[in-house]
């Protein structure tokens, strides 16, 4: 028979067992809602989280966008700098290549001119080496647009060296002939010396002489006396780059009157439209040209005639004044307007610019005289004639010459102008008292006395001094 304590025990037990069960349930219940809570939080949490990240990572994606935007613009950058570069690197290549090969036929040209000089004694030779020259030339100036003055430089250069030769050429073949008639005095001549081909030859080289007229008379050399040759001092003067060997051709022509006529009419029409300076070269040229005649006419009379010489200087002399006398001047407009008298002054140093250089020393100093003297000698005649000279009118007119006189200085430079003497003592003039009037005329060797007649002075004393009471005593010394 079972112990009844023991199903007590048991009873107890089961029900510690069933307390420390719903004890450990309650625990576990309270610990299941703990968690659950947690786990709500953590979830909460890691959702902010999250959402933080995808903002995180859209920013960066934005980011890594506009980085991949940027460098492949950076690329296309790159790409077209490298495409420009390439282009310009391109292009450089080929001016560099054109440059090179202009340097090749400059070089090419030196060789060849070297080989003209070094072929002097064979004319042929040397005319056909200039040939080449001018074949290169032309070739070079193509491809330099015609902007290269080398080349005309050494076109210049080749013409003249082309007329030396030819001139050259027709002397070896004058001789030649002179030779063969001394030997056979039967021989088929024309009356002048010449027979059918050298006349067929002249007819033919007239068109050429035209050709040359046409070219540009600058630029110029300079030729001295001793460039001129013979007898006479001859003043520096400038003369067209191609006239000496052209003058040299012509008088070894058979008929140097048909080249002169040539000469003058062309230019006497040409002329119209050239510059102050244009002309101012035409006449040293035509000078040069007169001077070779007119000693070729001493070394053979019976090929050249004076009056050819004589044509030639005739003609050169109105062609340079017609043009010198275009330069108008009113001295009636001159006193009006004041504005107006730097008008001729600045006319007069244009014309000194333009011909100092050009013409010989005498000529030019005789120009600026004459041209001087119009214009200061024009002023001077209207102030002297005035019946009424108001005292502002003089101020005024003393002014005026005094800016004339400075700019007058400054034109003429060293060339003695005695109308500026005049000029200056009429400002001075201007000016006077009468007390100075009669000093002045009292001395015999005053600068009054030098320059101005008895009859203008009298004449300015009345027109300065109308309402003096005095002048009439000034006057009667004045005899």
């Amino acid at each position: 028979m079972e112990d009844p304590d023991n199903g007590d025990r048991i009873c107890n037990r089961i029900k510690d067992l069933d307390r420390q069960l719903q004890r450990k349930m309650k625990m576990l219940q309270k610990q299941v809602g703990f968690t659950e809570l947690l786990d709500e939080s953590s979830r909460i949490e890691t959702e902010q989280v999250e959402t933080t990240l995808n903002e995180r990572l859209a920013e960066v994606d934005s980011i890594i966008a506009d980085f991949d935007a940027t460098l492949s613009k950076l690329r296309r950058i790159a790409d077209r700098n490298q495409s420009e570069l390439l282009s310009e690197l391109e292009h450089e290549i080929y001016e560099l290549e054109i440059m090179d090969s202009k340097v090749s036929v400059l070089v090419e040209i030196a060789n060849v001119l070297q080989r003209v000089e070094s072929s002097a004694d064979d004319p042929a030779t040397a005319l056909e080496h200039i040939t080449d020259v001018e074949d290169l030339c032309a070739e070079l100036d193509q491809w330099s647009g015609g902007n290269l003055l080398i080349i005309k430089s050494v076109l210049q250069y080749v013409l003249n060296k082309r007329y030396t030769l030819e001139a050259e050429n027709r002397k070896t073949l004058l001789r030649l002939r002179d030779s063969n008639k001394a030997s056979d005095p039967f021989s088929e001549d024309t009356a002048d010396g010449l027979n059918q081909n050298e006349e067929t030859s002249i007819c033919s080289y007239l068109p050429q002489f035209r050709d040359v007229l046409r070219k540009p008379l600058e630029p110029t050399e300079r030729v001295t006396s001793s460039d001129f040759g013979g007898p006479g001092d001859v003043d520096p003067c400038e003369v067209s780059f191609w006239l000496r060997p052209l003058v040299l051709e012509v008088l070894e022509t058979s008929n140097q009157a048909v080249a002169i006529e040539l000469y003058t009419s062309f230019y006497q029409y040409a002329s119209s439209s050239f510059s102050l300076r244009e002309c101012g070269i035409v006449f040293c040229n035509t000078m040069y040209f007169a001077h070779k005649v007119l000693l070729h006419t001493l070394i053979h009379p019976s090929r050249v005639s004076l009056s050819a010489a004589i044509s030639l200087r005739r003609f050169a002399g109105p062609l340079l004044m017609n043009r010198i006398h275009e330069i108008k001047f009113d001295s009636s407009i001159q006193f009006v307007d004041e504005t107006a008298s730097a008008e001729y002054p600045n006319q007069l140093k244009k014309c000194r610019l333009d011909l100092k250089d050009i013409l010989p020393r005498k000529i030019f100093e005789r120009i600026i005289v004459l041209l001087s003297d119009q214009f200061v000698g024009s002023l001077l005649s209207v102030i002297v004639n005035t019946e009424d000279i108001e005292t502002e009118q003089a101020d005024r007119w003393a002014r005026l010459l005094t800016n004339i006189l400075d700019q007058m200085r400054e034109i003429v430079d060293d060339v003695e102008l005695p109308v500026l003497h005049r000029a200056a003592e009429l400002r001075n003039v201007l000016t006077y008292g009468l007390k100075d009037f009669a000093a002045q005329w009292k001395n015999p060797k005053s600068v009054l006395r030098a320059h101005f007649h008895v009859n203008e002075v009298r004449h300015l004393i009345r027109a300065i001094f109308q309402n003096s009471e005095m002048k009439s005593s000034v006057l009667a010394q004045i005899q």
